[in-house]
Formats: structure tokens, sequence, C-alpha cells
């Protein structure tokens, strides 16, 4: 899994972590890239994305991080891991079944 594709899976996602409002998601970098920055490059902040509405990231953006997380008594770094963890596992079960088919099941 590179860090772009992390990115991408985080912009599939369904619902802000935050509002639980749908789509449009916008990944919002917890750790900042900072401007001018080449977000097409593989860079380490990318696995730091936690999927935002247009308005709670526009809303975060205004707030600034900790007013944010106090107003609506949420941790984004540990958002953050939520959504790495999970992406992470979902990986590994398609690897698992993928293994278990080329196997024809047999537990090795």
């Amino acid at each position: 899994m590179t860090p772009l594709h992390h990115v991408e899976y985080i912009r599939k996602k369904v619902t802000c972590c935050n509002c639980y409002k749908k789509r449009p998601i916008d990944p919002h970098h917890v750790n900042q890239l900072g401007m001018g920055r080449d977000r097409k490059k593989q860079l380490k902040e990318h696995y730091s994305v936690i999927p935002l509405c247009r308005a709670c990231h526009q809303e975060y953006h205004h707030l600034g991080k900790k007013r944010f997380e106090k107003k609506h008594k949420i941790d984004v770094f540990e958002q953050a891991h939520y959504f790495l963890s999970e992406h992470i596992y979902e990986i590994y079960e398609k690897y698992q079944i993928l293994l278990d088919r080329k196997n024809n099941g047999k537990i090795l």
C-alpha cells in the first residue's frame, strides 16, 4: 500500500468522520503537508489523512486543530490511526482470501 493509495482509500469513504454527512469527502492531512509541496509524491504525511466533508474540512482550517477537536470532541490523530488500521486490515483480508484460493482452502 503506497501513501497515495491510502489517500484514494480515504477519498472513497462514504461519510465524514466528524458529522457523518455523505459525500463528497475531502481527505484532510492531520500531519500537514505545507504550502507548495507536491501532493502527488509518495509522502509519509499521506498516511495521516481523515475523511472530512467539505464543510467540516473548511471549519477545521478556520478553527485550527485544537479548537476543532474541542468543539467536536474528536481526536484527529486517533481518527487517522483508525482509518490507517482499517485500510491495512482490509488489505490483509483480501490477501488472505487470495492465499486461501491459491492453496485451495488449505491452511499452511
